[in-house]
């Protein structure tokens, strides 16, 4: 079993990770920029909630969200790109 550091340590290379993929804040429309804004907070509040046990269960919540997001991102770049 892992220690909590090492643990926390595991979750803060996560959230790096996903940072680090991060795009540039270029947003293409309005919409595009609430969703490059939301991504950010929730990439804010994983780093936050990494340095607190316990909870795991949270931020993969908050992982799924970001993927959502990142997904209906996407939509509207393909859309604004075959404009």
């Amino acid at each position: 079993m892992a220690s909590k550091a090492t643990k926390r340590e595991a979750a803060l290379g996560w959230t790096e990770s996903l940072l680090s993929k991060a795009m540039p804040y270029e947003p293409g429309s309005p919409q595009c920029r609430v969703l490059i804004d939301c991504k950010g907070q929730i990439e804010s509040m994983l780093l936050t909630l990494s340095r607190i046990d316990q909870t795991e269960a949270i931020r993969a919540q908050l992982m799924e969200v970001h993927h959502q997001l990142e997904s209906l991102h996407g939509q509207y770049r393909r859309a604004a790109a075959g404009s």
